[in-house]
């Protein structure tokens, strides 16, 4: 039936369109041609292709309007409307004021811009809401989501069916059919957007989560027009940059073949292994194939120079590929155009609140290597007459550590939380030196081990990250720190404890953390999601208790979800951290943008502005510091440049 409603020959279409003045609510989804989006990012802010057909629905009606079906300059028979005709009514009805939801808002909005719709309206996202309400999920994409709160996938069959018969890419190549075969597709997105939202706001206002999702649809308009303006960036100086890098990198390669008479590979362990193999030198190999292993902590905890030489030509090769070479390929006009991601993690994990970004990867930017770090940052320039300003909190996550553990029972009138909260209310005080001083190690290693008993890191783990150190000296270094300073592990025991009590853990601003994975308590196996074990009780349940033990085992009972251990509450207070810093990076986004100030970028725990003037030097550095109201107080380094790499 749906084949017969939506082929060539039967569907068409809508006559009219209609007065949408009552909505209170309308989804959009558009449809597009935009044949660099996998490498380069979407192409509106490119000129990079077009807009084809735009699906619009509201609580009982919704359609699918095409208009660039079919060839560039031969559309016809296609079954397109009147672009004109489409955009003008379209404008029309957005006039009215009624929220706008997308999928996806930042690509919808780009589309539209592209043909002179300007939406003003109030943007919301499900994209954006659905990662408040479970953010550990694997896909946030329309299909799952639908899925998961609906019931109800996407309408894909018929418009792949019609992919195969035309020899075209169901997605990519959509443009290359007839709009009939696409608009069930079309519309039914559109449908299921507005549906999604339905729920989704519903359970967010249950969950006690609408401050942080007003937070987070707050900054999409900053978002979206930090990516429509973008970054300039110094195409000429990139290019000798380039030159530069590869330089280094042969004089190296060179002289390793002088002491080797091998042109290494510096990425092919094989190649590296017949360098090590040429001169001697013992090195490590992978447990599963036995292959050789060159990772970087090796080569840089390694005596002999040439390990030194080995990874200064990764970095080096890193730095020309990985960054100068993908400014280049990205830069329009001679401006990066960045996708800034709130809510997407960067290797497809957990989300944590932190900002993304993506076509390029900025959070990817040379930090530790002061001499590349400055090169490939040096690249950015901030607007025409104007001083690039970079603005950092300066140790957020200690910070907020304190913050949380002078208001907890348990930790509120320690000694050393006590200490540090005067002295950080005195003067520029450096939280990892004084504990450095307590436990009588040196500043390195201090922060080290608060990092790492912060994230919750193992001692095995911990003796990699010192280097050099076994397993038995890193638990002894542990040890005596704890001693010293006690109520960081105290405090993380007590988050620890709180995550499993509650399966959560919420941030200041009212983010949630949860911890959805359970596991049986005294028995060995991977954990395994909550609902899985609910599902296997039920089943439990509805069977016949004199057949529970042959069915399920004589141990059924620890199957009980209430006598379930949660999983992995080792990383709540890393998490704690972590979503509370990022709460207050996009609190201090939304305040500068409300004052007339829109960042350029953001990079972990830095915001980095276009200045003209000393005065709003002072003006953001307040906005930022004052955003949210701590009980210690927050710092901002300040650093201002010709460029970035020069404000650092």
């Amino acid at each position: 039936m749906i084949d017969d409603l939506y082929n060539e020959s039967v569907w068409s279409p809508p006559e009219e369109l209609p007065n949408l003045s009552d909505a209170p609510i309308m989804a959009i989804d558009v449809e597009t041609r935009d044949p660099n989006l996998k490498t380069l990012g979407p192409g509106w802010v490119r000129n990079d292709g077009n807009l084809i057909g735009v699906a619009v629905a509201v609580d009982g009606w919704c359609a699918y309007l095409p208009f660039g079906h079919g060839d560039i300059g031969d559309s016809r028979g296609y079954g397109n409307m009147s672009k004109t005709l489409v955009l003008r009514w379209l404008k029309g009805q957005l006039a009215h004021g009624m929220p706008v939801v997308f999928h996806n808002a930042q690509y919808d909005l780009g589309w539209l811009l592209s043909e002179g719709v300007d939406v003003r309206n109030p943007i919301l996202d499900t994209m954006v809401a659905a990662p408040l309400l479970d953010e550990n999920r694997f896909s946030y994409a329309l299909n799952s989501l639908g899925a998961t709160y609906l019931g109800e996938r996407k309408q894909e069959d018929d418009l792949r069916r019609a992919a195969a018969q035309h020899g075209v890419d169901a997605k990519a190549e959509m443009w290359k059919l007839p709009a009939a075969r696409v608009a069930l597709y079309a519309q039914t997105d559109a449908r299921l957007t507005l549906e999604l939202w339905h729920v989704l706001s519903k359970k967010i206002r249950a969950d006690d989560c609408q401050s942080i999702l007003d937070l987070e649809l707050s900054l999409l308009p900053t978002v979206f027009e930090m990516r429509r303006r973008g970054v300039r960036v110094d195409l000429e100086k990139a290019e000798r940059t380039k030159k530069g890098l590869l330089e280094l990198e042969n004089k190296l390669l060179t002289k390793v073949k002088k002491e080797t008479g091998i042109w290494v590979e510096p990425w092919n362990a094989r190649s590296l292994a017949s360098v090590f193999d040429k001169l001697g030198l013992e090195y490590g190999r992978t447990a599963k194939s036995g292959a050789p292993s060159f990772t970087k902590q090796f080569l840089k905890t390694h005596e002999h120079p040439i390990a030194r030489n080995i990874l200064e030509i990764r970095e080096y090769n890193k730095a020309n590929t990985t960054f100068v070479d993908t400014i280049l390929s990205h830069q329009h006009e001679g401006r990066i155009h960045c996708e800034f991601n709130q809510l997407r993690s960067d290797g497809g994990g957990t989300v944590t609140g932190r900002f993304s970004s993506s076509h390029p990867n900025l959070q990817q930017m040379p930090a530790r290597h002061p001499e590349i770090k400055k090169l490939i940052r040096g690249l950015f320039l901030p607007e025409e007459g104007c001083r690039w300003g970079s603005f950092d909190y300066s140790a957020q996550e200690p910070r907020w550590l304190v913050h949380y553990a002078c208001q907890s029972e348990g930790t509120k009138d320690d000694s050393v939380v006590q200490k540090i909260m005067r002295r950080y209310h005195e003067d520029d005080f450096d939280f990892h030196q004084m504990v450095a001083d307590l436990a009588g190690v040196d500043r390195t290693l201090a922060k080290t081990l608060n990092l790492g008993i912060m994230y919750g890191m193992g001692i095995a783990k911990m003796a990699t990250v010192l280097g050099d150190t076994s397993f038995q000296e890193a638990k002894a270094l542990r040890d005596e720190y704890e001693e010293e300073v006690p109520f960081i592990r105290k405090f993380a025991t007590m988050v620890m404890e709180q995550a499993q009590l509650r399966k959560e853990v919420r941030t200041f601003l009212g983010r949630k953390c949860r911890f959805p994975m359970r596991e049986r308590p005294r028995e060995r196996g991977s954990p395994v999601h909550y609902e899985t074990m609910e599902a296997e009780w039920q089943q439990i349940m509805e069977t016949p208790e004199a057949n529970r033990a042959a069915t399920y085992g004589t141990k059924w009972r620890l199957l009980d979800p209430d006598r379930l251990r949660v999983s992995f509450t080792y990383k709540a207070l890393n998490k704690l951290i972590q979503a509370s810093s990022a709460d207050q990076t996009k609190q201090a986004m939304a305040d500068c943008t409300k004052n007339g100030y829109l960042p350029m970028l953001t990079v972990h725990d830095e915001l980095c502005f276009s200045i003209e003037t000393d005065r709003q030097v002072g003006e953001i550095k307040e906005l930022m510091e004052k955003c949210v109201e701590m009980r210690v107080p927050s710092k901002i380094d300040v650093g201002i440049g010709a460029d970035w790499g020069a404000a650092k």
